[in-house]
């Protein structure tokens, strides 16, 4: 008889943030860009007076909504009327979620296929709490799942697409988005600086968009390198146990991997740690399933 003890098989509870913070559909803009600012929270879901889920704004949705009604309105830089919308303008309305008695396995494989970083979980039909990429993460940095003694060299990304640590982020974003990237790798002449990832420079302009609200003057004129948040570096042979406590300790999303000879530096993310979980814990399963299997995974 196959024992899967891993977390994954445990259900949804030790991952879940329960009762999040939630917004209403008459909320404007500018009071969530205030309460951004505040919590540093990236995923709001927007309920109605039932805790019914309507839709998610997170700080992409906000960025997108500014960037697209300032080119229809030629609206002036840090105009107050640029915040009176509701979040429902900017809202996405096809929200994935799943139950609160849902499996953690399934929860994972929809974050990852949809390129998400948090999942509603509902009781019924009422938010009951929330599920991101970072929940896995310490979960996975804290448990005895064998996925923990595979290597970076497994899964990172070996040729990172690189930008100059003196970009603005104004034009890194447009770069990010343009070419669908998720991080690039920071640098400075032959020396690799550190990651930066899509998240970070779209939380960053959300919290600028909430200081113009108050200083129509104010100018964002930071640069890349002032974006990078860790100077980590993880060797190829390290395993990737190791690199998700580094991640969670340091709430970061990404982490150099130190280059090897005349080798350049490279990429490791949450979501390459989390898909390489993924993979595994479907091979336990099905070793599971399969007759004549005597093993036990703690």
């Amino acid at each position: 008889m196959f024992v899967n003890q891993s977390f994954l098989s445990h259900g949804l509870d030790s991952l879940v943030t329960f009762n999040p913070i939630s917004i209403h559909s008459d909320t404007q803009l500018g009071e969530l860009l205030e309460r951004l600012y505040c919590t540093g929270i990236h995923h709001w879901p927007v309920v109605n007076c039932h805790h019914q889920i309507l839709g998610m704004v997170t700080d992409r949705d906000i960025i997108r909504f500014f960037k697209s009604h300032r080119l229809r309105n030629h609206a002036n830089q840090g105009a107050r009327d640029e915040y009176r919308f509701p979040v429902t303008d900017c809202m996405t309305t096809q929200v994935e979620t799943i139950a609160a008695d849902g499996d953690a396995l399934e929860a994972l494989e929809r974050i990852l296929s949809h390129h998400f970083h948090g999942l509603p979980v509902l009781n019924g039909d009422s938010l009951c709490g929330l599920v991101t990429t970072s929940d896995y993460i310490r979960e996975f940095a804290y448990s005895s799942h064998p996925t923990r003694d595979a290597t970076v060299g497994q899964v990172y990304d070996d040729s990172p697409t690189v930008v100059d640590s003196h970009m603005l982020i104004t034009d890194l974003y447009e770069k990010l988005i343009r070419e669908r990237l998720e991080y690039v790798l920071v640098t400075e002449g032959e020396c690799a600086l550190g990651v930066v990832t899509v998240r970070d420079v779209s939380f960053h302009l959300c919290r600028q968009l909430a200081h113009s609200a108050f200083d129509p003057n104010h100018e964002d004129t930071r640069r890349a390198v002032d974006m990078v948040k860790s100077t980590s570096c993880v060797r190829v042979s390290a395993d990737l146990g190791h690199v998700a406590t580094i991640l969670m300790e340091q709430n970061i999303r990404a982490t150099m991997v130190c280059p090897r000879g005349s080798e350049p530096a490279g990429v490791i993310t949450e979501e390459q740690i989390l898909g390489m979980l993924c993979q595994q814990e479907r091979i336990l399963n099905l070793a599971a399933n399969s007759p004549g299997s005597v093993r036990s995974i703690l």
